[in-house]
């Protein structure tokens, strides 16, 4: 079996270290604005228009090369304008914190308007026309299965409040300044139109908690209309990415019959044993996954090393993407950024609504998700047998603290704290 095959037997989508991170974001944003037919639409074989955007990638990363062609001789208007469009342009790019400078191919701008929503795309083998070929690179299947989840929701009620969160999260008919910019810039791009899209038809939702833990938390995003949709693109991106590592340790426990394990997250700002016991769970979970991976081999069958890496890679790149891992590579632990702390609060608690600090950390983190933050949650994994009960005392009063520096959190008394992201208005 080859990786992807394996990935879509344990998991149910396409999970590679090569598309991890906010590639499934991305992917999912071409899924849900790219299809001919309506948002979240329930034909069998829907038709999906993809661009590039390769005019304005190539003017930003590759410059030389888009001068030597001509690319922008009929375009732009006054001295340097193409210069001025190419520093404006760069700062929309999409971060990718473990990668040297990409050139254009590996380039990818952020999605803040619907028409900055692009597809993979690379030079065309006939190079010295400078045509370009718009395929598969590193969207590779994880935004396909979020979609897929998305579209087969089986709630009606829930479906249409997605589709109109979808509509007026980035509006077909939008006039900002950027939208029109990046509609030009997209007009003179390379496009293809796909019906039947194999790896979308290929994923598998389960049917599962997992599953509506995704919608739910998606529909709750996109209610918060009274914020920016800006805020909104990005908590879509980081909590698609978190799920898919859910999804990743869950299905692997499953897979193996077992527990899922916990995440325990280390909220100080120092070396301490909740730091080594956070580690230690750290390599549990990607220990799973692989073993999981192996256990969907036909019998006598080793999963390769290079196969593992790829696949227990998707986790550990991901969790360090969107802060659910502090770094990338070194001594590795997990921890709760702020992006991904902003995205489990816009997720979980709806519009213009609050929970109590000690219900999000326990009801919330670690009844839905296996995360461990304060004491309750410990015992109830079974942590207290071993590892004294103070230290994640002290964790939980951290954990606060962020809470109340991000302005999520606001006490009304010594024994009231209620978390939201009304809060911060």
């Amino acid at each position: 079996m080859k990786t992807p095959q394996i990935s879509l037997a344990l998991t149910g989508g396409i999970l590679v270290s090569d598309a991890a991170g906010h590639y499934p974001g991305l992917e999912l944003f071409n899924y849900v604005y790219g299809t001919a037919d309506d948002i979240l639409t329930s034909t069998d074989t829907p038709t999906f228009t993809r661009t590039g955007l390769d005019f304005a990638r190539r003017l930003v990363w590759d410059p030389e090369r888009f001068a030597k062609l001509g690319l922008g001789e009929k375009f732009f208007v006054g001295e340097n304008a193409d210069e001025i469009l190419r520093h404006l342009l760069s700062c929309l790019q999409l971060r990718v914190p473990d990668r040297k400078t990409p050139n254009w191919e590996a380039a990818h701008f952020f999605p803040y308007s619907r028409s900055l929503i692009h597809w993979d795309a690379r030079n065309a083998r006939s190079q010295g026309r400078g045509d370009v070929q718009v395929e598969r690179r590193y969207l590779r299947g994880g935004g396909a299965l979020a979609y897929k989840v998305l579209r087969t929701d089986p709630d009606p009620k829930r479906r249409a409040e997605l589709i109109a969160g979808f509509r007026e999260l980035m509006p077909k008919q939008a006039n900002t300044p950027l939208e029109r910019l990046a509609a030009v810039l997209a007009s003179h791009s390379k496009y293809i139109n796909v019906t039947g899209d194999e790896i979308e038809q290929g994923a598998q939702p389960q049917g599962d908690e997992l599953d509506e833990q995704f919608r739910a938390g998606m529909a709750r995003i996109l209610s918060h209309t009274d914020i920016s949709s800006t805020a909104r693109v990005k908590a879509v991106v980081n909590w698609t990415g978190m799920w898919l590592t859910l999804v990743q340790r869950d299905r692997a426990a499953r897979r193996l019959g077992q527990v899922r394990p916990p995440i325990i997250v280390d909220c100080g700002s120092g070396p301490s044993q909740l730091r080594r016991e956070s580690a230690r769970a750290l390599k549990d979970v990607v220990v799973l996954i692989g073993d999981a991976a192996e256990a969907c081999l036909p019998d006598g069958t080793d999963l390769k090393p290079k196969a593992r890496r790829d696949l227990t890679g998707f986790f550990t790149r991901t969790c360090a993407w969107t802060q659910l891992v502090n770094a990338f590579t070194g001594k590795r632990h997990f921890t709760i950024g702020l992006d991904l702390l902003e995205a489990l609060v816009l997720s979980q608690i709806p519009a213009l609504e609050e929970v109590p600090f000690e219900a999000f950390i326990d009801k919330v983190l670690n009844r839905r998700f296996g995360i461990v933050v304060g004491r309750e949650a410990a015992a109830r994994e079974g942590l207290l047998s071993r590892l004294d009960a103070s230290m994640f005392e002290d964790n939980e009063d951290a954990f606060a603290a962020q809470l109340s520096a991000a302005g999520f959190l606001k006490a009304y008394s010594d024994s009231t704290r209620m978390v939201g992201f009304r809060n911060v208005r």
